[in-house]
């Protein structure tokens, strides 16, 4: 599921944290 991570993302940083999970 790629919509879960993604919420966290927007509230990290969004690319930052997308490119170290993924």
């Amino acid at each position: 599921g790629q919509e879960v991570p993604h919420l966290h993302f927007h509230i990290f940083g969004g690319e930052k944290v997308g490119k170290m999970v993924s």
